[in-house]
């Protein structure tokens, strides 16, 4: 694997790369979105980024009709929660301190 295949369009139509996926751009994009006058809840950021994603992976992976396209909204839904779960998950961990899970 070179470098610049650390993130290919083929690895990030996994679901498991696909929440990392989101999970990294929500982090490291939701403090932009902190300084917009109206407040834009983290979850929301989240399920955003999944959607342009899927749709940018079924657009470059698929030989996609309509069915597949219709279906990106409903599995960005999927991706966002388990990229949030696992989010709270490990702040959960690192917020106990004391080293028990």
């Amino acid at each position: 694997m070179q470098i610049n295949d650390f993130l290919t369009w083929q690895m990030l139509a996994g679901f498991s790369c696909m929440a990392a996926a989101v999970g990294v751009l929500t982090q490291f994009f939701k403090g932009l979105f902190d300084k917009l006058p109206v407040r834009v809840p983290t979850r929301a950021v989240s399920y955003i980024f999944a959607l342009v994603l899927l749709f940018g992976t079924t657009y470059f992976t698929a030989d996609a009709g309509a069915s597949e396209y219709f279906l990106c909204p409903v599995n960005a839904v999927f991706v966002s929660f388990s990229s949030n779960g696992a989010f709270d998950f490990i702040k959960s961990l690192s917020d106990k301190g004391d080293g028990d899970a």
